[in-house]
């Protein structure tokens, strides 16, 4: 049944694959030649015109021979016959180039490359499946064990990756079984098993040639199209099979999963990529992603002299350390991080965010023009659009962050939030399937479901629990129950609202991290049937109890712009902007601070008496007073404080207050003065040390006698890194607010 799909793949793709077969073919023949004959071929052989990639192939392929060969290439010319490709060709050259000349210890300048029929490192070579700027890639047979067919690549530079390779032990990873060095010619010959001819690149190619693909089937099919008949590839052991019946999106999360978890065993062991990109990811004939070419790869303990990448791919500290002629090394596992985000987008979109350079006259123009274009983050979510759910495009931007601090920190976080997006995708296509079933079984069944569904929600048993047990303040009792309503019922929003909603609260109770994974997965499910902007102020709660400040301003920014706004969603973006700010330092500190006092301004015009909101508008303004040395008079605050402190004379109150007072002294308010010394004696009326506070504003204090104070340090509630008030529906000074059902 497996042969007959793929025969059925094959033939399918019949016609491309003559075109390709034509190219390789006319490539070959150059190669052993040494003679480009770019315009007679596109004369007989006019379908290959159809092939913009093919295209560009052929015509990078002209211009490595000429190049190998010492004889003048003529890119004007060969532009002419395909202007289609003139920018590509242009950016490819230019880079390659570019990257030839940075290379330490380059390959000579003539290398003795085997033929085919060559014998080799005893294997005998059958044909050249690619190349790179200092190797080539050759299909083999091994004739001591039963003419297998194997992979060979051989390089004009050392043992490096070879030694790299061998400390790699992944599924996805590429094994390796033998490594040895040709002494005749000078070559590292790496030998491995051969999986099958396809790479991500053809996948994408193949996929997006028409239309947006909606089939995971689309990518088995890729995989297969570039297979000859007399290809012998290795069958392979899948440990994660792919489910390539469900949707092109769950198939691309699926292998972007295997390929995150190989580079944390890569990492793991010390050793980042350091050039991921499609092209260099194997998918064998059954869909099965394999990590391969780590020759400009980095190992923690070692030192790799190489200097290059592919520049599309590269992260902006990369390109600029090669601007600046300061090597690559050192960057870290931020670099392929980001690789891997642009490789995910290629992926889902179907085109590089950065590939769109224009004809430059060097390759540092060009490297410009990549770093411009990777500071626009709004382009590169218009370019991912709507067709994907939310939570996949801000893994996909985050990745794709040019600050390497807002990327996620490692491959682990990245694999781990992928693997959350896949179980979301299958545990929702679960559900689907679960009430097919049901449907199908009886009419009775039928009658039973519609009936169901045609009653309020609050008739299900499940469901009703669930709203008693979280009116009880049972959470996690509360959740079991909505949770067994969605296994009985199905999905909805309101359901899966309610779980995150009690998950909130048990988090805030058992400040367990893993029900965030929990709260975070059904708020995804619930936007699926809901735009209700409740949904981000709930990733906007669980967004600030993992201290991702930014991820929490964009959520609540986004509520508002939704058109709801209550003290609460102001209260809580203003305690967003506090905690960005401690993020920062200098004018972007302040920046954030003024948002903050902004928006807590914000939440007072809705309701002036809150006490919550008041003390954290003073607290904000002692923060900003800070921030600028002085040039912020904090008089708004002090006020605040004064209100706040009729009612709640508490330590954090009292010494806010006494800052604040201070501070409005110092910058001539006399009144403020006797206010000061006011907080100051109710502090020590109720046991509060505060010698410290004489040494931060000893002219405010004059004749104050200060023999009664005691030695102390003022408390965190009224210093830099002050906690404001999050949220404030419990009434209590400093407890936090909950989502409710």
């Amino acid at each position: 049944m497996r042969d007959e799909l793929f025969r059925s793949q094959i033939d399918s793709c019949s016609a491309e694959e003559a075109t390709k077969n034509t190219v390789t073919d006319a490539i070959e023949l150059w190669r052993e030649c040494g003679c480009v004959d770019f315009g007679n071929l596109l004369e007989s052989h006019p379908q290959i015109m159809n092939e913009k990639s093919l295209l560009l192939e052929l015509a990078y392929e002209a211009y490595c021979s000429c190049r190998e060969n010492g004889t003048v290439f003529d890119i004007v010319e060969i532009t002419s016959l395909v202007p289609a490709i003139r920018d590509s060709l242009f950016r490819r050259i230019e880079v390659d180039e570019f990257l030839r000349a940075k290379l330490s210890g380059g390959p000579r300048a003539n290398v003795l490359w085997p033929k085919v029929g060559d014998l080799i490192a005893g294997l005998r070579i059958v044909e050249q499946i690619g190349h790179g700027g200092v190797a080539r890639v050759f299909l083999c047979e091994d004739e001591a064990v039963g003419n297998r067919q194997v992979i060979l690549k051989l390089s004009a530079k050392d043992a490096f990756e070879a030694n790299v390779m061998g400390n790699l032990s992944h599924n996805n990873i590429m094994p390796v079984l033998s490594a040895v060095h040709d002494d005749e010619r000078g070559l590292s010959c790496l030998c491995m098993p051969f999986f099958g001819r396809s790479t991500l690149r053809d996948v994408i190619d193949h996929v997006f040639r028409d239309s947006r693909p909606n089939s995971g089937d689309d990518v088995l099919q890729a995989a297969v199209c570039k297979t000859k008949p007399t290809d012998k590839y290795r069958g392979f052991n899948r440990a994660n099979p792919i489910d390539f019946k469900s949707s092109y999106e769950v198939v691309v999360l699926s292998i972007a999963v295997q390929l995150a978890d190989a580079l944390c065993h890569a990492h793991q062991v010390g050793i980042t990529h350091g050039d991921l990109k499609p092209s260099n990811v194997v998918i064998t004939p059954d869909g099965f992603p394999l990590l391969m070419d780590f020759n400009l790869a980095e190992i923690r303990s070692k030192s790799n002299n190489a200097v290059g990448g592919t520049l599309p791919y590269m992260p902006p500290e990369r390109i600029i350390a090669l601007m600046c002629g300061c090597g690559v090394g050192g960057v870290g596992e931020t670099a392929d991080v980001y690789s891997f985000g642009v490789m995910l987008f290629e992926l889902l979109v179907g085109q590089n965010p950065f590939a769109d350079i224009q004809k430059t006259t060097d390759a540092y123009s060009a490297m410009s023009h990549v770093l411009y274009r990777q500071q626009d983050q709004d382009r590169l979510k218009r370019l991912l659009g709507k067709e994907f759910n939310t939570a996949l495009m801000e893994i996909v931007a985050t990745c794709l962050s040019f600050d390497v601090s807002r990327r996620p920190r490692s491959m682990h976080v990245l694999r781990d939030a992928l693997l959350r997006e896949l179980q979301v995708d299958e545990r929702s296509r679960g559900s689907v399937t679960r009430r097919k079933i049901a449907g199908i079984v009886s009419f009775s069944a039928i009658a039973w479901m519609i009936s169901i569904s045609s009653r309020s929600l609050f008739k299900n048993h499940a469901y009703r629990s669930g709203v008693q047990f979280f009116l009880a303040r049972e959470f996690r009792a509360a959740r079991d129950s909505f949770e067994d309503c969605i296994m009985k019922q199905g999905g909805s929003f309101e359901t899966h609202f309610a779980v995150a909603c009690a998950g909130l609260h048990e988090y805030h109770r058992s400040q367990d991290s893993q029900i965030l994974n929990v709260v975070e997965r059904h708020l995804r499910l619930a936007a699926r049937f809901s735009n209700d902007p409740r949904v981000l102020l709930g990733f906007s709660e669980v967004h600030l109890a993992k201290l991702q400040y930014q991820l929490a301003v964009d959520a609540l920014e986004k509520v508002i712009d939704k058109g709801l706004e209550s003290i609460a969603i102001w209260n809580n973006l203003a305690y967003s902007y506090l905690g960005l700010s401690r993020e920062f330092s200098g004018g972007f500190h302040c920046h954030c601070l003024r948002k903050s006092l902004d928006a807590i301004e914000r939440s007072l015009g809705f309701d002036s008496s809150k006490i919550e909101p008041r003390f954290n508008h003073a607290i904000i303004e002692l923060a900003l007073h800070r921030a600028t040395r002085g040039d912020f008079v904090p008089e708004n605050g002090l006020e605040s404080i004064r209100i706040v402190a009729s009612s709640r004379p508490v330590e954090p109150v009292l010494f806010c207050g006494a800052c604040l007072s201070a501070i409005v002294a110092q910058n001539g308010n006399h009144d403020a003065r006797s206010e000061c010394f006011r907080y100051l004696k109710r502090c020590q009326e109720i046991g509060v040390q505060i010698d410290s506070f004489i040494k931060l504003y000893p002219n405010v204090l004059g004749d104050l006698p200060v023999e009664p104070l005691m030695n102390d340090t003022i408390p965190s509630s009224v210093s830099d890194d002050s906690k404001i008030n999050r949220v404030m529906f419990s009434g209590n000074l400093l407890a936090p607010n909950r989502l409710d059902v």
